[in-house]
């Protein structure tokens, strides 16, 4: 009876080792997560910019709106639930809509993992990309 036992706590401590190297060893390999977006106004004016990111098919995960100054840069965290739902990724493909100055939109598709990131960048104009770590 008592060897049962010890094979029990034995296997239930294997398996909480394994889901913790599961979850834990890519962060030791490619560091911490990035940013689920940034924005860089390399433009000489201040622009009004508007983010909304959404899983293809889905409702709004993030939006929100910011004013940037001539050259200056922000970035948004990604949050917990999205580095929690990463662990078991079923759908990777996002959409952000990005708008700028209320009258420039771009619709970008892209797979946003832990170390994927939104990239968009005004000058003269909207460009939004991707970038891998």
């Amino acid at each position: 009876m008592q060897k049962s036992n010890k094979d029990l706590i034995f296997a239930g401590l294997v398996v909480i080792v394994v889901v913790f190297l599961f979850a834990i060893i890519p962060y030791i390999f490619m560091g911490p997560p990035t940013s689920l977006f940034s924005i860089r106004n390399l433009d000489d004016v201040t622009h009004e910019i508007t983010v909304e990111i959404h899983p293809t098919g889905e409702g709004t995960m993030f939006k929100d709106s910011y004013i940037l100054s001539a050259n200056e840069k922000i970035s948004e965290p990604k949050s917990v639930s999205f580095l929690i739902g990463k662990i078991l990724p079923l759908d990777n493909e996002y959409v952000a809509n990005v708008t700028l100055d209320g009258n420039i939109s771009e619709i970008y598709y892209s797979e946003l993992g832990r170390w994927e990131t939104v990239e968009v960048e005004i000058n003269d104009g909207l460009s939004v990309y991707s970038s891998v770590v």
